[in-house]
C-alpha cells in the first residue's frame, strides 16, 4: 500500500513539475533601449543568456537610437521564456570592403583574411560589458517595466 501511494505521490508531484516548467512558464518580448553614457549605441548586439529559470538564448542587433526587441530566434511572434538573463552588449568596428565579400579561396579572400590578422575587428564598448562572466548586466523577463534600460557607462 505505501508503494502505491509513493508511486501515486511521484507522478502527481512530476505532472506539477511539467507544468510550472513548461507550458506555464511563459514568454515575454522585451523592449529596451541601450545607451553609454547616456546616449542610443547604433548596431550594438545585445545577448541575453539565461541564468535562473530558463537556459534559453536570444540576440538582437540594437537600432540607430539604440532601441531594440528581442523576440523569440525560432518564431518572432512570440518572446522569449520568462526567467533571469545575464545580458552582454557588444559593438565591434567593422571590416572594410569596397564590394561583395569575396568568395574562400579567392585572392582577394587571402586579402580580406591577412588584413584581419594584422588588423582584427576591435570592441568599441568597454570590456566588462563584453563577456557573460564580466556584465553587470542581469534582466528579469518578464520586466517590470518596458522598455528595459540596459545604461553602459565607459
Amino acid at each position: 500500500m505505501k508503494r502505491i501511494r509513493f508511486a501515486t505521490l511521484s507522478v502527481f508531484l512530476t505532472g506539477l513539475c511539467f507544468l510550472n516548467i513548461g507550458c506555464g512558464a511563459g514568454t515575454a518580448k522585451v523592449n529596451g533601449i541601450a545607451t553609454l553614457d547616456g546616449k542610443g549605441i547604433d548596431s550594438a548586439t545585445i545577448l541575453f543568456v539565461g541564468v535562473e529559470g530558463t537556459n534559453h538564448q536570444a540576440s538582437v542587433m540594437s537600432a540607430a537610437d539604440g532601441t531594440f526587441t528581442l523576440v523569440s530566434n525560432s518564431d518572432p511572434s512570440k518572446g522569449i521564456p520568462h526567467g533571469t538573463y545575464k545580458v552582454v552588449v557588444t559593438k565591434m568596428t567593422s571590416v572594410a570592403s569596397d564590394g561583395p565579400a569575396p568568395s574562400i579561396g579567392d585572392k582577394d579572400y587571402m586579402k580580406m583574411m591577412k588584413s584581419l590578422k594584422t588588423n582584427p575587428p576591435k570592441q568599441l564598448l568597454p570590456d566588462k560589458y563584453a563577456t557573460i562572466e564580466r556584465t553587470p548586466l542581469k534582466v528579469i523577463v518578464p520586466p517590470e517595466s518596458s522598455p528595459i534600460k540596459l545604461e553602459l557607462t565607459k
